[in-house]
C-alpha cells in the first residue's frame, strides 16, 4: 500500500524532533543543575525574609533578565523546551533572531497539528461514525467534540496544576471564541458551505447558554463542586437532546415516506401487489420505530397500513376522496 506524501513527511518530522529532544534533553538538565548555589541561597534568604515569594513572572521589569530566568524559571512547567531561557539567555543579544525562529517554530507546530488532524484523526473518526451508523450531528457532538477539545483538556489541567486558574479559563473562552469567529469565517471564505438551520440554531443556543453559565460561575472568583457538576451535566443534557432530536427526525422522515407510499398505492388502486419496502427503509424502520418483531415483518406492517388507508378511501364517497 502506497504511503502519501504528507504522512511520510509527518513521520519523518516526528523522528527528527525526537532525535533533537534526545540530544538537547541532557543539556537542559545539566544547565538547570549548574546553579544549585543560587537556589540554596534564595531558599535561605526566603526563610528569613518576610517578603512574598518571588515567582516566574514580569521578567521584563528585572535588570538582569537572564539571571532571573535561571534562578526562578528553570523549574517552570514549560514543556520540553524552555522558551524563556531560549529567548532571554541563549539569544539575548539578538532578540530579533529569536522572534523569527520562534515564529517559524510556531507555524511548524500549527502545520504539524493540521496534518495530523486531516490525514489521521478525521478519517478515523469518519470511519468510526460510519461503522456505528451515526449521523453528522451525532458524530460532531461526541467524537469530534472530544477530539477537538482534548488538547484544551490537557493544557487546562497543566495550567491548573501550575496554579494558573485564570489562564486556564481564559484559554478555554479564547479558544471557543477563536473557533467560532476566525475558523468559521476563514472556512466560509475558502470554501463556502451550507448548514441546516435547526441544528445550527440548536448548537448556538446551547453554546450561548454554556458561556453565560460559565460567566455566572466565575463571577465570585471560585468554582464549587456543584457548579462543576452542573457544567458536566449540561453537556450530557446537550448530547441527550441531540440524540433525541436525531431519533425524532428519522422517525418523522420514515412516517412521511410510509404515508407517501400508501397514498401512491391508493392512487393505483392496487392492494394486492403493493410496492415493497426498500432495504434502507427496513433498516431505518427497525432502528427508529422499534415496532417490528419476529411475528410482524416490515412488509406486513407496511401492508396493513396500506390496506387501512385503501379501505378508508373506498368507504368514502367519490366526491370526498382527496389525495
Amino acid at each position: 500500500m502506497a504511503i502519501g506524501a504528507r504522512p511520510y513527511y509527518l513521520v519523518l518530522t516526528v523522528f527528527v524532533f525526537a532525535q533533537l529532544v534526545n540530544l538537547l534533553w541532557p543539556r537542559h538538565y545539566l544547565h538547570a543543575a549548574s546553579t544549585p548555589s543560587l537556589a540554596r541561597s534564595w531558599l535561605a534568604k526566603r526563610s528569613l525574609d518576610p517578603t512574598p515569594d518571588i515567582q516566574c513572572e514580569d521578567v521584563w521589569s528585572h535588570p538582569d533578565r537572564c539571571a532571573f530566568v535561571r534562578q526562578y524559571c528553570e523549574d517552570y512547567p514549560a514543556g520540553l523546551i524552555n522558551y524563556l531561557h531560549f529567548y532571554f539567555c541563549d539569544l539575548s543579544s539578538i532578540p530579533a533572531l529569536a522572534i523569527i525562529l520562534l515564529s517559524v517554530w510556531l507555524m511548524f507546530l500549527f502545520g504539524f497539528v493540521g496534518i495530523a488532524a486531516s490525514d489521521f484523526f478525521c478519517p478515523n473518526l469518519s470511519t468510526i461514525a460510519k461503522q456505528l451508523h451515526l449521523s453528522e450531528s451525532m458524530a460532531s457532538v461526541t467524537f469530534l467534540a472530544f477530539g477537538n477539545g482534548s488538547p484544551d483538556v490537557f493544557s487546562t489541567f497543566s495550567a491548573m496544576g501550575a496554579g494558573s486558574g485564570s489562564l486556564a479559563i481564559g484559554e478555554l473562552v479564547g479558544a471557543a471564541s477563536f473557533i467560532t469567529s476566525v475558523v468559521v469565517g476563514s472556512m466560509a471564505i475558502i470554501k463556502p458551505f451550507k448548514v441546516s438551520r435547526a441544528p445550527f440554531l440548536r448548537d448556538v443556543i446551547f453554546f450561548a447558554g454554556c458561556v453565560l453559565f460559565t460567566l455566572y460561575t466565575v463571577m465570585d472568583g471560585k468554582i464549587t463542586f456543584l457548579e462543576s457538576l452542573s457544567l458536566i451535566l449540561y453537556y450530557a443534557f446537550y448530547v441527550a437532546f441531540v440524540v433525541f432530536g436525531n431519533w425524532w427526525h428519522q422517525r418523522a422522515k420514515l412516517e412521511r415516506q410510509l404515508e407517501e407510499r400508501a397514498r401512491n398505492l391508493y392512487d393505483s388502486d392496487d392492494d394486492e401487489n403493493g410496492p415493497l419496502l426498500l432495504d434502507e427503509e427496513q433498516a431505518l424502520l427497525s432502528h427508529t420505530t422499534g415496532r417490528t418483531s419476529n411475528s410482524e415483518s416490515p412488509r406486513q406492517l407496511f401492508s396493513s397500513q396500506q390496506k387501512c388507508v385503501i379501505w378508508i378511501g373506498r368507504a368514502l364517497p367519490k366526491s370526498n376522496r382527496t389525495v
